[in-house]
């Protein structure tokens, strides 16, 4: 005969084991989560799937035939640490901000796989080189990230008829990140600050870059640009150090700014794009550097539409009306924290 003290403790045993399960259903279950877009002349319809709940967005835009980056390679400088309190000592104004590159550069490429984005290559500056001059008369596509403050001479050394900028205009996408861009450049004999304006080199004319040396409070703005691409994309990092003022420039601003500097800007550059991301190596830039890439966003880009709702445990659709050839849907799912995402183009 079993006592009342033992049923009590079989109770107790259910009841903790009941309480395991649910954690385990919570906490431990994969969620599955998918989307899919079928085009037709006139419109597009997408479904959207998890396993879990989950509020997702559609984002439909138009990049009027400019070519998105849909490869991307990330130049992980060997000399940052060596020459990095050097660049400090020698910038006017901010200095830029310090990451261990190697381990930011594989955030990126995380933050951009969880989206969609899978065509991601690490590379040194032999690598980028090579990359470069290999690729220059077919760089449409091809985009290549900057995560130091400094590039190898052997494709920039201050002048506007160098590799990288050469390739740029050529089709390239160039992604420059928490940093002024261009100011510096490394060779056999060190560190070098680039003389004279570093931004008419890329840009073709003298571009405001925002190196005021800010505290940590005195550069947050709480201004959004960019329409509606700021809100559909779930932007979040407020910084504009080191951001550039495109007045005057063809090209689009998203994020947060002030006093013409943002967070995000894309330029046009011959026929190429060069995007500079401000702001220091953080979560918010991290998640902002995958919505922007991987959505396959350009510097024509023109928002048309966007969709959001809920959903869970299901298989969601819905559609837009289209009135023109080129334009690309972005599906994600997570809202402010994206953990899937999917680019669509017909």
């Amino acid at each position: 005969m079993v006592s009342k003290t033992d049923k009590i403790a079989v109770l107790a045993v259910v009841l903790i084991a009941a309480v395991f399960v649910g954690e385990y259903l919570t906490y431990g279950y994969e969620v599955d989560r998918d989307a899919s877009a079928s085009w037709e002349s006139d419109k597009v319809s997408y479904s959207v799937k998890s396993s879990g709940s989950d509020e997702y967005r559609a984002v439909l835009f138009d990049n009027a035939g400019q070519v998105p980056v849909s490869k991307l390679y990330i130049y992980v400088d060997g000399t940052y640490d060596k020459y990095y309190r050097d660049a400090c000592d020698l910038s006017d104004g901010a200095k830029p901000c310090y990451i261990e590159a190697g381990y930011y550069a594989e955030q990126v490429r995380e933050s951009l796989k969880i989206r969609g984005f899978t065509d991601v290559t690490l590379i040194d500056g032999i690598e980028l080189e090579e990359i470069l001059r290999s690729t220059m008369s077919s760089s449409a596509g091809i985009g290549i990230m900057v995560l130091s403050y400094a590039i190898p001479g052997s494709v920039y050394s201050g002048q506007s008829d160098c590799l990288l900028v050469n390739w740029v205009n050529g089709g390239g996408g160039l992604y420059w990140l928490s940093s002024e861009i261009g100011r510096f450049y490394t060779d056999d004999d060190g560190l070098h600050k680039v003389s004279g304006d570093c931004t008419a080199y890329f840009f073709g004319t003298s571009v405001p870059v925002d190196c005021d040396d800010k505290d940590e409070l005195g550069y947050i703005t709480g201004n959004p640009v960019g329409g509606v691409f700021t809100e559909a994309l779930c932007l979040k990092n407020s910084t504009t150090e080191f951001g550039i003022d495109i007045t005057g420039l063809s090209g689009i601003q998203l994020g947060f700014g002030e006093g013409g500097y943002a967070s995000i800007s894309l330029v046009s550059v011959g026929s190429g794009m060069i995007c500079v991301f401000a702001g220091g190596f953080d979560i918010n830039q991290l998640d902002d550097v995958g919505q922007v890439i991987a959505s396959k966003l350009t510097c024509d880009s023109v928002f048309i539409s966007m969709q959001k709702d809920k959903v869970t445990r299901e298989t969601v659709r819905g559609s837009f009306g289209l009135s023109t050839s080129d334009a690309y849907l972005f599906i994600y799912t997570g809202g402010t924290y994206t953990n899937f995402g999917a680019c669509f183009h017909a």
